[in-house]
């Protein structure tokens, strides 16, 4: 999932209603350009000063090396934008959070002993042994690793997958670069089922993390670093 943030974006204010999402809405149209050609981007949501679209999977990127940009034009009834150049890399994780800022309280389901779920926070904490979800989006393209792909604008299939080589690492001494922090165990990485652009990883948190009402997480995938959350 991606945002554009401008002014005069659309004429109008709408979210998409349901899935397949659709590639225009109120006259609004979001095209990359790239070596392959012109590809049309699903649209959740227009305004005049931000619209939220699905980044195309078709969208060419090479390793993950900064080297290839494509270029972004936003096509409304009266015109279209000047093309921006936009980098696009393999992977680049970004953990969601509950108020849409991208900092603080994370989007993570605990899971309760009975096989439901609960939204964590700090009523409705866990202890090491526990197992935890956590949604982000940028896991990129997974259909080389066993993983199927959905068609863009199709919502990811609920058919369990595993991920890669990824990484969790909730601690509350965890630094960049450092020792810090302790490893999570994890079960499952993948596109979460029945929606559109994002992702999901079920973990363990692990032995040994320290107690706190702000213990920090952060998700390294493919030698990439999430932001971090709590």
């Amino acid at each position: 999932m991606a945002s554009i943030f401008g002014q005069n974006l659309s004429p109008v204010t709408q979210r998409a209603s349901g899935f397949p999402l659709p590639f225009q809405m109120g006259g609004v149209q979001v095209t990359f350009t790239d070596y392959g050609g012109a590809i049309s981007a699903p649209l959740f949501y227009v305004s005049p000063n931000q619209i939220n679209f699905q980044v195309p999977t078709s969208i060419y990127s090479y390793g993950g090396i900064y080297d290839f940009p494509t270029h972004v034009v936003v096509t409304m009834p009266v015109g279209t934008s000047d093309p921006v150049a936009v980098y696009v890399a393999q992977q680049g994780p970004g953990i969601l959070t509950l108020d849409g800022s991208g900092c603080g309280q994370g989007a993570l389901l605990n899971s309760l002993p009975d096989g439901g779920v609960q939204v964590h926070g700090p009523s409705a904490s866990v202890q090491p042994g526990d197992w935890i979800s956590v949604y982000f989006t940028g896991f990129g393209l997974v259909g080389h690793g066993g993983g199927i792909m959905p068609p863009d604008g199709q919502p990811a299939g609920y058919t369990p997958q595993k991920g890669f080589n990824a990484a969790a690492w909730p601690g509350g001494s965890f630094t960049i670069g450092s020792t810090g922090g302790a490893y999570a165990s994890s079960q499952y990485w993948g596109h979460a089922p029945g929606t559109v652009g994002i992702d999901q990883a079920n973990f363990r948190i692990p032995d040994g993390v320290a107690e706190g009402c702000q213990v920090p997480l952060r998700l390294l995938l493919f030698g990439r670093l999430a932001n971090r959350s709590r």
